[in-house]
């Protein structure tokens, strides 16, 4: 420290003898200080004692079962450092127990760690009294942490200790040394009012949505005949969210700006922004609206459609660099069939990879999946590997009257965002009959339960795939009975956040009970038309918390072949929405997104962070007693969500269906029941072994049915569809379909070729 400025402190015990106190226990220490000073807020009316300015604290033990040392106050919110009292409640302080409470002058009174607003060059009196018998000081450090003034620690209940200084601009904080965590209050120091004048703030008023960043600016002048170095701040509501340090020559003005202020932790309402220098300031009103008030369900989005140009190939330049058909051209197949192509992703050469079913969407028995990739610029290619697949599940599950498991094989293809260094390529498939992990069904033992793989691969020199490289990542147990539903499409996110697609593992395909191609929930116990009753209900798949079916997973991949789980997924999500706390059992930590039948593409927008989910609709071919038709249907994920299937798909709900009280196999015999409201689903299934409050539905962003007929007067038909909320058919001008796929992002730029789409 500098010898050349001295800080006086004193200290005494609360005594009724004032003589005693003011002699027996005082006694001066000398420290030096480096700076010359603290400072005062604008307005500060400030107690004096011998044309000192006196500011008076107590350090104080808050009690958070109900009090503190001096049982008068009370904390309602610590959080910040910042409370009044006496308050109703009383809380943890951050980062501890201990802090300072200010008594006088009155525009520090009963706050806790308030700030300190001090003026360069003025001297000020510290007095602080020790309310508790633990072990305080007072220290003045600067911004990096240097101590500017320091005094001895008091232990003795009821003392009080007086420090004198004086103010300079490098004091920052100010604390107590033993308890510097939660006792630590703010300084700041201004040159003497009148040097320097603020005006002109800009904008003077603004509306911003809450977490929208915005600029302000003020207009700092020196009005004296110096140069001046100043610190001009900004401030919420009094409190001080950014700084900065000028220099001005005499008569000089500047234009000082604080951009990209943070409005996420504002309420909604107005809010008072103010620039301050020295003891001037400007002020204006920032107004806060709470976001996403009036968008929850996109109702008011103006997107334009030209489908026409989309669909016009005059408006793109193809090159074929590869064809379905080429590899079993090329290569000799291990089974002879290529199969249909499945999944495409890029790795940073340029290299397009593909994987294949395996075969045609019918064939039964085993066979291989085919993993190969061409580089379009050389037309070089490479089949990688042959992967032993099953296409159908008849030989491994009975069937009963239903079509057997199908759309099996090779599923999803995705190069790891460190292809360069680790080669690595996932494969997401379904194993060959032999090599099938069969799991336990948690609600029926007489159901065949087997894992769909997501494995790694390394590539090697030769451009192949090493097979025994091999890593299983991720695993979904699926029924192996019955037609259809897998998802299966994986992509990388952001930060390795992976994403894996799977479906509903639920299809009624050649069943008599059609209620279902509407309400897919059919509870129905032991055997119904020769297969296990509970494969017809999707309430145990994709609205169950509690299994992987019908969901997006996002996860982050270890090298060891483990993930981890990456903040803000949906059980998180829906525990801070409802102050609940669920078991990984209960609750899947992986699911980012539920409700969903056939996720068959997704897709993550780098632009945005956000996720792109196309749902394969429902058979439902035109209005029935229990809903609409089905529908295709796409979701703009900003955050995690609850898709809503099988209660509910793109806009609108179904109606609960009792397939126990049919009349035989007759369709439309039993009873119906009432519709599923989005912002109250109760899974209730006897198949459920999940949580049965389950999260709230997001409508999607667009859908198409599979028949328009009947659409228009669908409300006359059944009054209660637009129930609970108002709304539209979204982009009627798409056809009719139940088919939803989604592909890339597409955002013009001016730099694109004539082939390109318009903006």
């Amino acid at each position: 420290m500098d010898d050349s400025m001295t800080t006086e402190i004193n200290q005494q015990a609360d005594t009724d003898d004032e003589s005693e106190s003011n002699s027996d226990w005082r006694r001066v220490l000398q420290a030096g200080i480096g700076a010359a000073g603290l400072t005062g807020l604008a307005g500060l009316a400030s107690a004096q004692q011998g044309g000192q300015t006196l500011i008076e604290l107590e350090a104080v033990t808050v009690d958070t079962s109900g009090g503190r040392g001096r049982s008068e106050y009370a904390w309602e919110d610590g959080e910040g450092g910042v409370a009044r009292g006496p308050p109703e409640d009383v809380c943890n302080i951050v980062g501890g127990i201990h802090v300072w409470v200010g008594v006088s002058p009155d525009s520090v009174a009963d706050l806790t760690n308030p700030t300190l607003n001090l003026t360069a060059g003025e001297t000020y009196t510290v007095e602080w009294t020790n309310t508790d018998g633990e072990d305080h000081n007072f220290v003045i450090a600067d911004a990096d942490g240097n101590e500017l003034v320091s005094s001895e620690t008091v232990s003795e209940e009821g003392v009080t200790q007086s420090v004198e200084f004086t103010a300079t601009e490098e004091m920052a904080t100010y604390y107590c040394g033993p308890h510097s965590g939660s006792q630590r209050g703010s300084v700041e120091v201004s040159v003497p009012a009148g040097d320097v004048t603020v005006d002109t703030l800009d904008p003077g008023s603004v509306t911003v949505s809450q977490g929208d960043a915005v600029d302000f600016s003020a207009t700092v002048s020196n009005t004296g005949d110096s140069s001046v170095t100043q610190v001009v701040s900004l401030s919420i509501d009094g409190s001080q969210v950014d700084s900065t340090e000028i220099s001005l020559d005499a008569g000089a003005q500047t234009t000082v700006s604080f951009a990209d202020v943070d409005t996420s932790d504002l309420s909604d309402g107005d809010h008072t922004i103010t620039i301050a220098s020295g003891g001037s300031q400007v002020s204006g009103t920032l107004t806060v609206e709470a976001a996403g008030t009036d968008s929850d369900w996109h109702r008011d989005l103006d997107v334009p459609i030209n489908a026409e140009e989309a669909t016009d190939w005059d408006n793109y330049e193809v090159t074929n660099v590869f064809s379905t058909g080429t590899i079993a051209d090329e290569y000799e197949l291990q089974d002879g069939q290529e199969g249909e192509w499945m999944q495409m992703d890029v790795d940073p050469q340029g290299r397009v990879w593909v994987v294949t079913r395996g075969a045609s969407f019918g064939t039964q028995g085993d066979g291989s999946a085919e993993v190969a990739w061409v580089d379009p610029d050389s037309g070089e290619h490479e089949l990688a590997l042959e992967l032993p697949v099953a296409f159908h599940g008849g030989h491994v599950a009975d069937s009963g009257e239903t079509t057997p498991a199908r759309e099996l094989g090779g599923q999803g293809i995705a190069i790891d965002p460190d292809f360069e260094e680790n080669r690595y390529v996932y494969v997401m498939y379904h194993p060959a009959s032999d090599d099938l992990e069969f799991e336990d069904n948690p609600y029926d033992e007489d159901i065949v339960f087997a894992n769909m793989l997501v494995s790694r691969f390394t590539m090697q020199d030769d451009g192949t795939l090493d097979p025994d490289s091999e890593t299983v990542v991720f695993e979904v147990p699926e029924q192996w009975h019955t037609c259809c539903h897998h998802g299966a499409y994986i992509t990388f996110g952001e930060d390795r956040e992976f994403y894996i697609s799977t479906g509903d593992n639920s299809n009624n395909v050649g069943n008599p009970d059609n209620e279902v191609n509407w309400f897919m929930g059919d509870e129905r116990q032991g055997t119904v038309h020769g297969r296990p009753g509970p494969v017809a209900d999707a309430q145990r798949s994709s609205g169950n918390t509690a299994d992987k079916r019908g969901k997006i997973h996002r996860i982050v991949l270890n090298e060891d072949g483990s993930y981890n789980i990456p903040d803000g997924n949906l059980k998180q999500h829906w525990e801070e929405e409802t102050g609940e706390s669920y078991s990984d059992e209960e609750f899947l930590p992986s699911i980012y997104v539920m409700g969903l039948r056939n996720p068959f593409t997704i897709t993550h927008d780098d632009h945005s962070g956000y996720l792109w989910t196309a749902h394969y609709g429902n058979d439902g071919g035109s209005i029935g007693d229990l809903g609409m038709t089905g529908f295709g249907s796409y979701h703009l994920w900003c955050e995690p969500g609850n898709a809503g299937y099988p209660w509910y798909r793109a806009y609108y709900p179904y109606r609960d269906y009792d397939f126990s009280t049919k009349d035989g196999t007759e369709n439309w015999t039993g009873e119906v029941g009432q519709p599923f409201w989005p912002d109250n689903l109760r899974n209730q299934s006897v198949n459920n072994t999940g949580i049965e409050n389950v999260p709230n539905v997001t409508p999607a962003l667009i859908w198409h049915p599979q028949s328009f007929d009947d659409y228009e007067n669908a409300l006359d038909i059944h009054p209660w569809l637009d129930q609970p909320r108002p709304g539209e058919v979204t982009y009627p001008e798409l056809d009719a379909g139940g088919s939803a796929d989604v592909g890339v992002v597409y955002r013009y730029d001016e730099g694109y070729s004539e082939h390109a789409l318009p903006p």
